[in-house]
């Protein structure tokens, strides 16, 4: 009865988890992409162009299971990342604590030869051994929270590239279907071939003008 609980649970939380991320990327990531991943493409064209030229040459060739396997990749470096993060700030805390237990214990049952003056001195060691460890589990946090956010906005960077990729691949290909009927069966063979073969932004822009041509000489409406 409890093991049929515990996996009707596992469902749930996996249906929950997947709607959860299918509302966060449609109603926040994919619009926040439409509206300023073109003007960080137009800034990158400036101070990173292998970048820009990589991203539609991807375009080309986007697919849902090579962006899946990216993910799951992607995502499990992360998960490792913090998982050794947290396994190590486990295993610190626990023996700081277990060796300031040990030191409590011998305060409350301090060895008969020990002098007031020598419980105070252990006293204030203990206090800088303390405020020591307190410092360095203040860094550790802080280096922890840098790195969450920089996981966390890579993750969205991330995904925020293969939307935009589909968006470019996805346009491209029914703009071509678009003008299928209004060219011949050799023409839309090479405007095929130029779009799995592109290899830059300038080669993308190429196609694009091509098919804008042919849309406005035949009074077409090409998806933007």
């Amino acid at each position: 009865m409890k093991k049929k609980s515990k996996f009707t649970r596992d469902i749930l939380v996996g249906i929950i988890t997947g709607i959860v991320s299918t509302l966060v990327i449609s109603w926040f990531i994919t619009p926040l992409t439409d509206l300023i991943f073109p003007k960080i493409i137009t800034f990158l064209e400036n101070t990173s162009m292998p970048f820009v030229d990589n991203v539609y040459q991807r375009a080309a060739t986007f697919t849902i299971e090579r962006t899946g396997l990216l993910n799951l990749t992607f995502s499990s470096i992360c998960a490792l990342f913090f998982v050794g993060t947290s396994a190590y700030l486990f295993f610190s805390v626990k023996y700081d604590i277990q060796e300031q237990l040990d030191e409590i214990n011998e305060f409350i049952n301090p060895t008969a030869n020990m002098s007031d003056y020598q419980l105070l001195q252990s006293f204030k060691e203990e206090k800088r051994y303390i405020q020591k460890k307190l410092k360095k589990y203040r860094k550790l946090s802080v280096a922890c929270l840098i790195s969450m956010i920089f996981a966390d906005s890579a993750i969205v960077f991330s995904e925020m590239t293969q939307i935009y990729e589909s968006s470019l691949s996805t346009n491209a290909r029914v703009n071509i279907e678009i003008v299928s009927p209004y060219i011949s069966d050799q023409e839309y063979k090479q405007l095929k071939s130029d779009f799995f073969t592109i290899k830059s932004k300038s080669d993308y822009d190429i196609l694009q003008q091509t098919l804008k041509a042919i849309s406005e000489k035949n009074q077409l409406d090409l998806k933007e």
